[in-house]
């Protein structure tokens, strides 16, 4: 499969109402509401659309990056 039909299928999943049940947790941090649902969306079309590998997501840096912007927010695998 090409890049630009991979990019094409992940959209078009994204694109479903289906999430994930594990993903669809609300928490509630020092009086702010986190849809883990909706920051899932958003962090696969940051990838999808820049063209970033999800492997990405195994560095270090990335994940310290992650944990400074929200620490109790899990990555996908």
């Amino acid at each position: 499969m090409n890049p630009s039909n991979v990019k094409i299928e992940y959209l078009h999943l994204l694109s479903g109402e289906d999430i994930p049940e594990q993903s669809t947790n609300k928490t509630n941090s020092s009086d702010n509401i986190v849809d883990i649902a909706r920051v899932n969306r958003t962090l696969v079309h940051f990838f999808v659309y820049c063209g970033i590998p999800f492997s990405v997501v195994n560095s270090p840096f990335f994940q310290d990056f992650v944990k400074s912007l929200y620490f109790e927010y899990k990555l996908p695998k």
